[in-house]
């Protein structure tokens, strides 16, 4: 009788330390501005633009750069969206590859799936989709001192560099020089020589 007691106060116990932590926990989300959250869901969309362009390519030539970047995308997707959940910001994006939410990121997939029409193109709307990554990760990263957003677009902005590294050495490859266009040239010298 004396050791039921013990361990229903013991359970008690560790129920209240359970609830107390789950409260501290929500408590150190500090509610985000409009412009963190509008961030978010444009990275959401950014990335899923990334990948569902390298899809589209993945499928028209074969090349392992695109099916092989594709899949990062997906990582880097699901990781905005660990976030938005966290902050209980609902995602609007269609699972549907090829569409958006986001009108100007529509606009933009049917335009750079239109303009692949060859590999060197294709090539080149890769380095592009990573440079404009680079340049709005690096702005939101400015406008932002929350600790939650800034780990998660640190990866995505690695990422991107890597992605773009890649896209460059396999247009170098075919004597193709990339011209930047989101990015000064220095910016991407020192990306590109990292």
């Amino acid at each position: 009788m004396k050791n039921t007691l013990i361990f229903k106060m013991g359970l008690a116990m560790m129920l209240v330390i359970t609830a107390f932590t789950g409260c501290a926990q929500n408590l150190n989300l500090s509610a985000l501005t409009r412009a963190e959250k509008e961030g978010l869901l444009l990275m959401r969309e950014e990335e899923k633009l990334a990948h569902d362009v390298y899809a589209f390519f993945a499928n028209k030539y074969n090349i392992p750069i695109f099916r092989n970047i594709a899949k990062s995308e997906v990582v880097h997707q699901n990781m905005v969206i660990d976030l938005m959940n966290r902050y209980e910001i609902e995602d609007p994006s269609f699972e549907e590859e090829g569409k958006f939410h986001n009108k100007e990121l529509q606009e933009l997939y049917d335009q750079l799936t239109a303009q692949g029409t060859t590999l060197i193109e294709a090539l080149k709307i890769g380095a592009y989709i990573e440079e404009l990554d680079i340049r709005d990760l690096k702005q939101l990263m400015q406008e932002t001192e929350n600790e939650d957003i800034l780990e998660t677009y640190e990866p995505l902005l690695r990422g991107s560099e890597n992605h773009l590294r890649a896209f460059v050495r396999n247009l170098t490859g075919r004597g193709v020089e990339y011209q930047p266009v989101f990015l000064s040239v220095e910016e991407i010298n020192a990306i590109l020589n990292k």
